[in-house]
């Protein structure tokens, strides 16, 4: 069955008349129009330069490249895989203390990693040293970020300095009847059951005061539960623009995603995608595959 994705490339290129031809079960997809070639590769579209591509796909350089231009954004610490010889030299220990001196706790992630994937939230040196290891098993690097308690994260799709889609990502929760364990208020809803397997036994068996909202991840990721609604506030439009414009010229993509966080009423950018994936939103409804589609569209006539 084709994803959303391959879907909406075929639309388009049908809509187009574009000639399509795709490689590795529609992983790669080389669009050809007028004598005019280029290709889409997961979902990397051919309008950001190369080393913009990998620049955005490694966490700790993209901070640095942020915090260097002057925006806002959540500190991520390149922690390299070590030799014997690097682990004397590398402060591997100092960066976590001083992350864990800021939050209390931290966050450890693959480095290059997506989705969400491969990232914990850690109060521990042993957790620690444990999980880094277990992340350098799978990837070259890890990168290091103190904990944010996030009150609202917003994906912002811009395409050429305009932002085209602005979604608010909402966690799934649980409110709370003053008698019920999370475990018991999570089983009423069939479709909230997978959350069990990331709260912790304890979480689990907390009962939540009458008319407490509970979250059932403190990740925020759209393929882990959460869903994408569209802010409309033309206001906050503005304001995320702003942000996510900023990082797209500081990084020299033509076509992202930025996530944009607000931590203690301020808002700063979390992480920056050179690949624009859609396909959860698009899965939502109707509306929002034709959303996801006009967007697309638009990336691949100015690739053509």
């Amino acid at each position: 069955m084709k994803s959303n994705f391959a879907r909406l490339i075929d639309i388009i290129c049908d809509e187009e008349k574009i000639e399509r031809k795709s490689f590795s079960d529609d992983w790669s997809h080389k669009l050809t129009r007028n004598g005019r070639t280029a290709f889409i590769t997961g979902y990397q579209f051919a309008l950001n330069p190369a080393s913009s591509k990998e620049l955005a796909q490694d966490k700790a350089l993209t901070y640095s490249v942020l915090d260097d231009a002057g925006v806002p954004a959540a500190v991520h610490e390149f922690l390299p895989s070590f030799t014997e010889e690097s682990e004397k030299a590398f402060p591997y220990q100092a960066v976590y203390e001083a992350c864990m001196k800021e939050a209390g706790e931290v966050v450890l992630k693959d480095n290059y990693g997506t989705g969400g994937n491969k990232v914990f939230r850690i109060s521990d040196p042993e957790t620690y040293v444990r999980t880094l290891k277990k992340i350098w098993d799978a990837s070259y690097a890890a990168s290091l970020s103190p904990f944010y308690d996030i009150e609202e994260e917003v994906r912002v799709v811009i395409l050429d300095g305009e932002g085209r889609l602005f979604i608010k990502k909402e966690r799934q929760t649980v409110i709370g009847d003053g008698s019920s364990t999370v475990e018991e208020l999570v089983s009423i809803e069939p479709e909230k059951k997978e959350a069990l397997g990331i709260l912790t036994s304890g979480e689990k068996k907390r009962v939540p005061a009458m008319g407490e909202k509970v979250c059932l991840n403190w990740k925020h990721n759209l393929g882990q539960g959460a869903t994408g609604v569209v802010v409309e506030d033309e206001d906050l439009k503005k304001e995320l623009t702003d942000i996510a414009r900023s990082a797209q010229k500081a990084l020299g993509l033509r076509f992202c995603s930025v996530d944009i966080v607000r931590v203690n009423g301020k808002r700063m950018v979390l992480e920056v995608n050179g690949g624009v994936m859609m396909e959860h939103f698009a899965g939502q409804s109707e509306a929002c595959f034709e959303t996801a589609k006009s967007i697309y569209r638009d990336a691949i006539l100015r690739m053509l």
